[in-house]
C-alpha cells in the first residue's frame, strides 16, 4: 500500500483507537526525529494514541513550540502507522510512519483549506529534551536474541509472540511451511518433544542496526530417532549459526545454519 493511498483511507474513513488491525508496534515512551520543510520537529508519545511535539527548529519565530495531541491510530500492518488529529489551530495533520524504511509521509491541511505534503526520513531518539541522542539498536538487539534463546533453554515459548513480527520467516522455508510466531511456536514445541533436554549456549553475539549475528553450541539427547535414524541413547554438541533480522523490535526473518550431520555422527551407532 502506497503511503498516499493510506492518507486517502484516513482522510475518508474514521478512526479511533480500537481500530488497530495490528498491535505489534508499541510507541508509548518512544521518541522520533525528522525535518518536514523548515521545520525540524521531534515527538515524544506519551501513550499509545498520545504524543507531544516540539519544534527544534521552525520559521517565523516559532521554534520552540509545543503542544500534546490525542490521537487516532490505525496500524496498517505491523511496520506502518496511520496516526491522525486536529491541532488547536484547526489544521489536520496525517502522519504516516513506516517503521520499515523508518520514513515519515505526512500531510498537513491548514484552517484555510491550504494541503502541504512531503517525506522525511526519521531517526529514533533517546528523548526530545538536550542532546536527543539516538537509541542504539545495540542494547534492544541484545535483549531480544537473549530472550529468544532463554525461550529455548527454559521452555517458554509464550515469548515468541512478543518478539517476532506477525510476518516473520524462518528460513530455510519447505513446503507447507508457516510465517509468524505461532507457527514457530508449534514447531518449535515438536522438535522439544523429540529432544527434550535440548539446550541452547551463546558463543558470539555481534548486532547491528540491521542483522544480527549468533553463534552458539546447541545440546541434546533424542529419546528415540534424529531425523529418521534410530539414535543411541547418546547425546550430541554442535555448533549453530542464526542470522536474525531485527527492526523495530521484532524479529523479522531467521535464517539458521546447524551441524546435524556432526550431531548424528555422535548419536547414531553405525551397523
Amino acid at each position: 500500500m502506497s503511503w498516499t493511498l493510506a492518507v486517502i483511507l484516513a482522510m475518508s474513513a474514521p478512526l479511533s483507537a480500537q481500530d488497530l488491525s495490528y498491535s505489534n508496534t508499541q510507541l508509548s515512551g518512544r521518541s522520533f526525529e525528522y525535518a518536514v520543510s523548515d521545520y525540524h520537529l521531534c515527538v515524544s508519545f506519551t501513550g499509545e494514541n498520545a504524543l507531544t511535539w516540539t519544534y527544534i527548529s521552525a520559521p517565523n519565530g516559532e521554534t520552540g513550540k509545543s503542544a500534546n495531541e490525542t490521537l487516532d491510530r490505525k496500524d496498517l500492518t505491523s511496520e506502518l502507522i496511520l496516526l491522525s488529529w486536529t491541532e488547536a489551530s484547526g489544521a489536520n495533520v496525517v502522519d504516516v510512519f513506516d517503521f520499515s524504511k523508518m520514513e515519515l509521509n505526512a500531510s498537513y491541511v491548514t484552517p484555510d483549506g491550504q494541503r502541504f505534503m512531503s517525506s522525511a526520513p526519521i531517526r529514533e531518539v533517546a528523548s526530545c529534551d538536550g542532546e536527543r541522542s539516538r537509541v542504539k539498536a545495540y542494547n534492544t538487539n541484545i535483549k531480544i536474541v537473549e530472550a529468544l534463546y532463554s525461550a529455548f533453554n527454559t521452555r517458554d515459548l509464550t515469548v515468541f509472540s512478543e518478539i517476532m513480527a506477525p510476518t516473520l520467516v524462518n528460513y530455510p522455508t519447505h513446503a507447507g511451511s508457516e510465517a509468524g510466531p505461532e507457527a514457530m511456536k508449534r514447531s518449535i514445541a515438536q522438535f522439544l518433544e523429540l529432544i527434550p533436554d535440548f539446550s541452547v549456549e551463546n558463543v558470539d553475539i555481534i548486532t547491528g542496526d540491521g542483522k544480527t549475528v549468533v553463534r552458539s553450541i546447541i545440546r541434546g539427547t533424542p529419546k528415540t530417532s534424529l531425523f529418521g535414524y534410530e539414535t543411541n541413547g547418546q547425546s550430541f554438541e554442535v555448533e549453530a549459526t542464526d542470522i536474525l533480522e531485527i527492526r523495530n523490535g521484532k524479529i523479522q526473518n531467521i535464517w539458521h545454519l546447524e551441524n546435524w550431520l556432526k550431531a548424528l555422527d555422535q548419536v547414531v551407532s553405525v551397523k
